[in-house]
């Protein structure tokens, strides 16, 4: 049986807590691509294509591994809201967002560089935000500062406080991995947790 190493392709501090969580071994290489959205395209698309070609910008490095990738973006209204990079950004995403419910959507890319199967899916998270004041947004983005996080929600601090309530099959998404969809498809490439 062939020994298969595991990499992410992510320079996700996020993702690589993640991974981490499951307990094993793996290393992580930063894809460089595009990440921009293509003229109407659909925020289910737009995720999946981005992980794979995350994965895709990684493998030529690794014969023998599974490659993992995935990206997010929040849909509201049929716009998508990907990272705001600024503050500016980060308030008007926030503004658009309160007492909304907005689509998270996250991309998962599995890919086997040795058998060269490749498979994508992604999860759905329904987020239900609170009311938000201008005066909470700007001590939320003080605190926080979620400029490279998608809809400047950074779940793993305080942005949990701007929601009202999570609906997900796999609540793990919102985060940056969707660990449950994860789990079967590492296993499917012979990688166990236990």
């Amino acid at each position: 049986m062939i020994s298969l190493e595991l990499v992410l392709a992510s320079s996700s501090v996020y993702r690589s807590q993640q991974l981490q969580m499951l307990g094993i071994p793996f290393r992580c290489a930063t894809p460089e691509i595009d990440e921009t959205a293509r003229l109407h395209e659909l925020a289910k698309v737009l995720v999946t294509r981005l992980s794979e070609n995350k994965a895709k910008a990684v493998h030529q490095h690794y014969p023998k591994a599974v490659i993992i990738a995935g990206d997010q973006v929040a849909e509201l209204d049929h716009r998508i809201f990907g990272k705001p990079l600024n503050r500016e950004t980060a308030i008007q995403q926030l503004q658009a967002f309160s007492g909304r419910t907005v689509y998270s959507y996250t991309g998962l890319c599995v890919m086997n560089t040795y058998t060269q199967q490749c498979e994508t899916t992604y999860v759905v998270t329904k987020v239900r935000f609170r009311t938000l004041s201008d005066q909470v947004i700007g001590k939320y983005l003080d605190r926080d500062q979620p400029f490279n996080c998608s809809g400047s929600t950074k779940i793993e601090g305080t942005g949990i406080t701007l929601f009202k309530s999570i609906e997900s099959t796999d609540h793990s998404a919102i985060t940056g991995l969707p660990m449950i969809t994860l789990i079967d498809l590492l296993e499917k490439n012979g990688i166990h947790v236990f």
